[in-house]
């Protein structure tokens, strides 16, 4: 029996787990992330639901949908489907018609509008401008404290991760 090799896996769906990974693939943990489930790849190489089995449940493999067909043997024809709704291919450029140009338009006419308000002080907007980035540079520095948080918070799951692992070799020492 191969050591187990701590490998660690994500899934976008439980439905895109293979059933049977193969014993080279022994010790791994597959998360699926649609359920939240994890799961872990026996020695025979099953995956095995390690939440089911906390859970105190009857651990099941991940759902199969049918089973492949045989190759080389080809099948009954189908049912014919009603028309498609998916609009076709673009066809080809008509020919070019016949250019018609109209008359000239009439020539336009510039309004030009009154002198506007003054802008505003450039030091008031200066101040106003530093006292915005000092909030801002604020704001990062708390946003920076919170990342370090949660990167502290993902180091510890490695411990977790090495505690479940001892319980599933317990159980797997018990059967």
């Amino acid at each position: 029996m191969a050591k187990p090799r701590p490998k660690y896996h994500i899934s976008i769906t439980e439905n895109a787990l293979p059933e049977n990974m193969g014993t080279n693939h022994f010790g791994e943990f597959w998360l699926a992330r649609d359920s939240g489930q994890v799961y872990f790849v026996s020695a025979n190489g099953v995956l095995v639901n390690l939440s089911e089995i906390f859970l105190s449940a009857k651990p099941v493999c991940p759902p199969r949908h049918g089973r492949d067909g045989k190759d080389g043997i080809i099948g009954p024809r189908g049912v014919t489907g009603a028309d498609s709704k998916v609009p076709g291919p673009k066809g080809d450029k008509g020919e070019k018609g016949d250019t018609i140009k109209g008359d000239k338009g009439d020539r336009g006419e510039s309004i030009k509008g009154d002198k506007g308000d003054p802008g505003p002080d450039s030091q008031t907007v200066l101040a106003d401008t530093r006292a915005a980035l000092e909030t801002l540079r604020q704001q990062v520095a708390d946003i920076a404290l919170q990342c370090k948080a949660l990167r502290d918070m993902n180091v510890r799951s490695g411990e977790y991760v090495e505690f479940l692992k001892s319980r599933v070799a317990a159980r797997l020492k018990k059967s």
